[in-house]
């Protein structure tokens, strides 16, 4: 329960407009209680020229920003908006599937960077509204974190006003610090609080906070994540308080209307949405051969509400982020991708979104993937399966069910899994990089496989959980892969084998006579888990050319599909062969390591020791009723 204190005193609101003349009236000043209290009390900001950071919000669901170049969140406006002085961070909105959680249940979890924050909605709500909160509240907190910054908070769907240019916004955000205003409403005018009273006024698609606005936003933090409301609502409180025109009954009895108001001014430099028609959509535009830069860009692919998995021994946990790149690595926590996504992409046809800074890409499924199948297809596609597998189709795709998963393979979450390993591999692709590995974030080294490899010699359950051991396994994988240059990808956990491996280190002999050994590659044939893969360069380079984000599967079997010896799906494969794909993958595992690698998924792991390993919820499924 959020308890903010009770209304009492006097004080003045200095709302003002472009013009410097007051917005509002006098009004009664809220009791606060201590933490609210600092916000009275702030701390200087020493003088000097203040840098801008724009964080320009881009829906998960909506591509509309890249098909209309009037918008805010188009690569032209982002350009511009650093050309004129601002750098431009782009950030993911929180999701329908993260409103619901808190219309449900009132609370989830978010990553603010790579920290788990609980965010509580006490009342509930709409779904929609509770998202758009949260996602400006996670804005607030990355803003409080700014020292000596004006932060603009954008979002994509937003646009300028006719014949206002970029600059014209940049230096108005950063001329009111000068002036000593923190908030600066940029898509209203001296009429705001008339707007928001009347309904017709959203606060929250465009604005800005001054250095002291930030040093305001510090002080008051602590409440943020318990107070998750619409976010025009928020925004409306910040500028006048409890007198805010567009506080709602809700904000009311959560006592948010005691929020001391910031000294504003409102603008009307932006608008929400675009007026007049709609501009043709358009393709994407060529994704550029990249410089190679060299360096290993290791993912570790986590939903934002699965902070149960963020947490030792297993891979996305802070201190193994940390170890990892205390080696030299370049690490990055990615936030995956979501049914929203997916069902967006299947709604539309297609989705765009961001995968390198402001070059994007459209996601589709591959060509004929939901076509209609006849009974001698499936027919035939079982057939394959029966005479070339280890293992018979009914073990692969449930009789009837073939159809469905040539499609999304069956399960919930296949395209959006898919979607984000492919985001990633596009992502180090396009940034220049030698390799990049792709890890799930219930990925785990057991123990036993630490001891032998010798990264370490003191953990003695089931899981290694010494941090050194995550920079330690990458470090051996990337000389492995240095020492097998025809090699594509190194699986470092593996799941069921479909086709017998090759011989023994067929691809690279270990060398028994070397202190320095690490071991030999043995090539594998068709397998499932994605949870550990180590791709090379040559392979970044098919995943570019080839489009794979134009033939959207399921990460299990798209990239089987590359370098098995018989793929079964034949759909697939003509779909591949129509965009250029010529070459089978070459792709292995340690060897002595074939029958599940050097790190485990936490979910198979734990079926076979028939318990969590003291890991709570970590190894459901995200699949699962639970998530």
């Amino acid at each position: 329960t959020v308890l903010l204190g009770s209304p009492t005193g006097s004080p003045t609101i200095t709302s003002r407009s472009c013009g410097n003349q007051p917005l509002q009236a006098s009004m009664a000043l809220p009791f606060l209680q201590p933490q609210l209290m600092k916000a009275t009390t702030r701390d200087p900001v020493p003088a000097a020229i203040p840098r801008v950071k724009v964080l320009c919000i881009v829906a998960p669901d909506s591509d509309a920003h890249l098909a209309d170049n009037r918008l805010v969140g188009h690569p032209d406006n982002l350009q511009a908006l650093q050309s004129a002085g601002a750098s431009v961070e782009i950030v993911n909105a929180s999701c329908l599937c993260q409103g619901q959680r808190l219309a449900k249940t009132r609370k989830t979890t978010e990553l603010i960077g790579e920290k788990n924050v609980i965010f509580w909605a006490p009342l509930g709500g709409n779904a929609k509204s509770l998202a758009h909160g949260l996602t400006h509240l996670r804005c607030w907190l990355e803003a409080a974190q700014s020292r000596m910054t004006t932060v603009i908070i954008l979002e994509a769907s937003a646009s300028l006003q006719s014949g206002v240019p970029w600059t014209t916004v940049v230096q108005a955000a950063a001329a009111m610090s000068s002036q000593g205003r923190e908030l600066l409403l940029l898509a209203s005018g001296s009429d705001a609080a008339a707007g928001v009273k009347k309904g017709g006024t959203n606060l929250s698609s465009a604005y800005a906070f001054s250095p002291l606005g930030c040093e305001a936003l510090r002080h008051r933090q602590v409440l943020f994540s318990r107070c998750v409301v619409d976010a025009s609502c928020l925004v409306s409180l910040l500028a006048w308080g409890g007198n805010s025109p567009g506080t709602s009954q809700d904000a009311k009895r959560l006592n948010l209307s005691s929020w001391a108001p910031l000294k504003t001014e409102a603008v009307g430099l932006l608008r929400t949405g675009c007026a007049g028609a709609s501009v043709p959509a358009s393709p994407p535009p060529p994704l550029p051969r990249p410089a190679k830069n060299g360096g290993v860009k290791v993912f570790v692919i986590s939903l934002p509400h699965r902070a149960d998995r963020r947490v030792e021994p297993l891979v996305g946990s802070p201190a193994a982020l940390s170890a990892m790149r205390n080696a030299g690595f370049d690490v990055e926590l990615l936030r995956a991708s979501c049914y929203c996504e997916r069902d967006a992409m299947k709604r539309q046809g297609s989705l765009c979104r961001f995968v390198h800074g402001f070059r994007w890409a459209r996601f589709k499924h591959y060509e004929g993937a939901a076509e209609s199948m006849t009974e001698e297809e499936e027919a035939r596609m079982r057939d394959a399966i029966n005479k070339n597998y280890l293992l018979p189709a009914e073990h692969l795709i449930n009789p009837g069910k073939t159809k469905g998963y040539v499609f999304d393979t069956n399960w919930p979450g296949a395209t959006s899994c898919a979607m984000s390993h492919i985001r990633a591999l596009m992502n180090a692709a396009l940034g220049g990089y030698e390799m990049a590995l792709v890890f799930e974030d219930d990925s785990a080294i057991p123990s036993q496989v630490a001891r032998e490899r010798g990264w370490c010699d003191t953990c003695k359950g089931d899981l290694c959980k010494c941090p050194s051991s995550w920079a330690s396994c990458i470090e051996e994988a990337v000389e492995l892969m240095r020492q097998a240059p025809s090699l594509d990808a190194l699986y470092l956990g593996l799941g069921e084998s479909f086709e017998e491996p090759g011989t023994a280190e067929d691809i690279l002999e270990a060398d028994s006579d070397s202190d320095e050994d690490l071991g030999g590659i043995t090539e594998i044939g068709y397998t499932w888990c994605a949870h550990a893969i180590l791709y090379s360069r040559s392979a970044l380079d098919d995943i570019l050319a080839l489009r794979l984000n134009e033939h959207i599967w399921a990460q299990d079997e798209m990239i089987p599909h590359l370098y098995g010896r018989k793929p079964w799906n034949h759909r697939y494969i003509k779909a591949l062969r129509k965009a250029g794909w010529q070459r089978r993958w070459v792709v292995g595992a340690p060897s002595g390591f074939i029958d599940e690698g050097w790190v485990y998924q936490l979910e198979n792991l734990t079926s076979e020791r028939k318990h969590d390993l003291g890991l709570g919820t970590a190894a459901i499924s995200s699949n699962s009723q639970v998530f």
